[in-house]
């Protein structure tokens, strides 16, 4: 005959905290995870967990809450055998129970940038990375990776941010963001300051952060499990700087930026690459137009070749473009051409320079094997020298005549 649940071989009924103990040793010997390694996840006392599992004592709700989390139970099956434990012990519900907040929850994190009014092009890219989203579910099999490469100036934390405040609302639960700041190796963060900034904005104190990487990645992985997540890696170093900040979850989505086309990642995480290269002529063109002032799209509709030669000038960068942009807000006395030819004086073979040399037509960064820039070689645009207008000449004045006493 079937022994009574809830009750030991001899026909003794279990005790409210035994039963309770039967059922989180249960969920945890199902899915093949020993005790020592659920409290390293937990980062429980491995003989708390005994004594709740045992049921020398009624494990507290979090402990509960914890175990359906990390094990992957839908929630609220433990927490329903705790409640009626709790109540059969207790003859109250702890549902009803008067309660004292003892501090404010903390919020939850929406750390993206503001994004770009202006933003322009890239609806190839856009749809790529869309489709990869909508493909996804808490079922799905993977986190969802995308890397965003392209040279500097490109456009890629601006296409990421756009992307990701158009997303946002399918990921209600965290947005984080974090400047990796790869190419600087003076503020370059390492994985391990970069997750104690997440942990922080998910509510981990600061005695509650862990000291190694590998357990503060494993903290991180598990607070953002089962959630709807939204994380941006900007510029990114290597893929070693990322893996330790990429979630666990399917419920994820990871966009990542570049110099580097990061195929680590693409090879053993799955990302998918999303390579960026500079804007088409129409788009650099609009996109002057709409930073250039109130009236820009009538000054360019007005000297539309202009228009082209000035984002031609500037490599079709994004970055170029809208100081370009700028410039011709600052001078609306100014015409396109006027501005336009004192590019073309002051860049004189045409094109976008670079700290390392000449990149005319926005062609990509030549790398070394390792992905890396060459040395010095970011997109560098310097601002045209300022018009002023000509000194006034006094009436009678001949040609100015120097060194005339030179022998």
């Amino acid at each position: 005959m079937a022994e009574a649940e809830g009750e030991e071989p001899d026909g003794e009924a279990l005790r409210p905290e035994e039963r309770l103990g039967a059922a989180l040793r249960t969920a945890r010997a199902q899915r093949g995870l020993s005790l020592r390694a659920l409290a390293k996840r937990l980062f429980r006392a491995h003989s708390n967990l005994v004594e709740y599992e045992r049921g020398h004592r009624l494990a507290p709700l979090d402990v509960v809450q914890a175990y359906e989390l990390n094990l992957g139970i839908p929630e609220g099956t433990l927490v329903a055998v705790y409640e009626a434990a709790y109540l059969e012990l207790h003859a109250e519900d702890p549902l009803r129970r008067q309660t004292h907040v003892l501090r404010e929850a903390l919020p939850t994190p929406f750390q993206l940038p503001a994004d770009i009014a202006d933003f322009t092009g890239r609806e190839a890219e856009q749809a790529q990375i869309r489709a990869l989203v909508s493909g996804t579910g808490p079922r799905g099999a993977a986190v969802v990776i995308s890397a965003i490469a392209g040279m500097a100036g490109v456009g890629k934390t601006a296409l990421a941010v756009h992307l990701a405040h158009e997303l946002a609302p399918n990921f209600p639960d965290a947005q984080l963001f974090v400047n990796l700041h790869g190419y600087d190796a003076s503020q370059r963060l390492t994985p391990g300051e970069a997750l104690d900034g997440f942990l922080r904005a998910l509510g981990v104190s600061n005695k509650g952060l862990p000291a190694s990487v590998d357990r503060k990645a494993s903290l991180y992985r598990s607070l953002l499990a089962g959630r709807r997540a939204l994380v941006i890696l900007d510029n990114a170093w290597s893929e070693e700087q990322v893996r330790p900040l990429l979630p666990g979850s399917p419920t994820c989505l990871v966009l990542v930026t570049s110099r580097s086309r990061l195929l680590g990642l693409v090879a053993g995480e799955g990302a998918r690459l999303v390579p960026l290269d500079v804007l088409r002529p129409s788009e650099a063109r609009e996109l002057l137009a709409r930073v250039a002032g109130e009236d820009g799209r009538y000054r360019v509709g007005r000297e539309p070749e202009a228009g082209t030669e000035v984002a031609r000038l500037c490599g079709r960068l994004p970055l170029a473009v809208r100081i370009a942009a700028s410039e011709l807000a600052a001078w609306p006395q100014l015409s396109i051409a006027e501005r336009a030819h004192r590019r073309a004086r002051f860049w004189p073979r045409g094109g976008c320079r670079t700290r390392g040399g000449h990149a005319g037509g926005g062609r990509a960064l030549a790398r070394d094997p390792r992905g890396r820039p060459p040395a010095g070689g970011v997109a560098h645009v310097r601002p045209l020298p300022v018009p002023r207008p000509a000194a006034p000449v006094r009436p009678g004045a001949g040609p100015c005549r120097r060194n005339r006493h030179r022998s």
